[in-house]
């Protein structure tokens, strides 16, 4: 199943309150790389600080679907594996501090693959992916067009 979602694409510039990103996904087997660039303006051309982001997470398609308006997204659980800010890891305070938030934690999510988008699931306030049984029911607005 990994094979259909493999490739690279992007979220081009969308609010992230209190700021704007820019985000690419590169999707190989079974490791999902998300590159996210942070802007303080709307057009996407101030840089935040830090700016970059790059999450390494692993990717494992249990089975499984859920019917969407479009059609059925299939199951992901994700894992983050690391992090790099502006190109720097974390240091040992950060990891800690990541660890103790859950950001190191599985969580459960969906993919649907549409003609060259894929669409996440979207968190809800009773549905967060935090664990199989919350699992992610509706999907994002937004698509990550493939590259």
């Amino acid at each position: 199943m990994s094979a259909k979602y493999e490739g690279t694409y992007l979220e081009a510039c969308t609010e992230d309150a209190p700021s704007f990103e820019v985000i690419t996904t590169t999707i190989v087997g079974t490791t999902q790389t998300v590159r996210t660039l942070e802007f303080t303006d709307a057009a996407c051309t101030v840089p935040a600080s830090p700016d970059e982001e790059v999450v390494v997470e692993s990717l494992v398609y249990p089975g499984g679907t859920v019917q969407a308006p479009l059609r059925y997204a299939d199951f992901v659980d994700l894992t983050s594996d690391s992090v790099t800010l502006d190109g720097q890891p974390l240091s040992a305070q950060q990891i800690q501090e990541a660890t103790q938030d859950g950001f190191f934690n599985s969580e459960s999510d969906l993919f649907l693959f549409d003609g060259g988008s894929v669409f996440r699931g979207e968190n809800s306030d009773l549905l967060d992916g935090e664990f199989a049984a919350n699992r992610l029911t509706t999907l994002e607005a937004d698509a990550m067009v493939r590259q």
